[in-house]
């Protein structure tokens, strides 16, 4: 669970003081017009920018707290627009978001309507399957912790990336 203690920013684009609970497997739209700071408060939520102001707690713990390997396992985000740096095929993308042997990635990429694009390069990909693409990778980062719908497919039609999953706490 993410909860925010007056949490915000100061900078532009300046994040007002929030407050609020954010509960695993919750779906949470942030709408503004652009340039409004709603990526922004994505990197902010997501620990990848620190909150100027105010706290922000995962399961209890400071997100400043958590070291970046156990954060990386709670937590997945989706940028708006990203272009990787490498010549990848579509299922090595995905894959680096986990364990190569992973049956996980065959069934994502199933579920995100990518599997005749698996042997593709992402720089051919179109901005909607390289954004698919990115889902997958990072549902694949969060393995089978994050709490997904039956199909990724139903949470993809629901989404305007950026997007950000929480996962249940470990214990859970």
């Amino acid at each position: 669970m993410l909860t925010l203690h007056q949490a915000g920013l100061t900078t532009t684009p300046a994040i007002a003081p929030l407050d609020g609970t954010i509960r695993p497997g919750e779906l949470l739209a942030i709408v503004g017009p652009n340039g409004a700071g709603k990526s922004t408060l994505l990197s902010m939520l997501s620990g990848f920018r620190p909150a100027q102001q105010g706290e922000l707690h995962l399961d209890g713990k400071r997100l400043s707290e958590w070291p970046i390997a156990e954060l990386a396992n709670r937590r997945a985000l989706v940028a708006q627009q990203e272009l990787p740096g490498f010549d990848w095929q579509t299922d090595e993308l995905v894959r680096l978001g986990s364990n190569p042997a992973n049956l996980l990635v065959a069934e994502l990429l199933g579920d995100l309507d990518l599997t005749h694009l698996a042997k593709r390069s992402v720089h051919s990909l179109s901005g909607g399957e390289r954004q698919r693409a990115m889902i997958a990778r990072g549902a694949c980062q969060l393995l089978s912790r994050v709490l997904l719908p039956p199909r990724m497919a139903d949470f993809y039609c629901w989404t305007n990336p950026p997007a950000l999953w929480i996962s249940g706490s470990s214990s859970a």
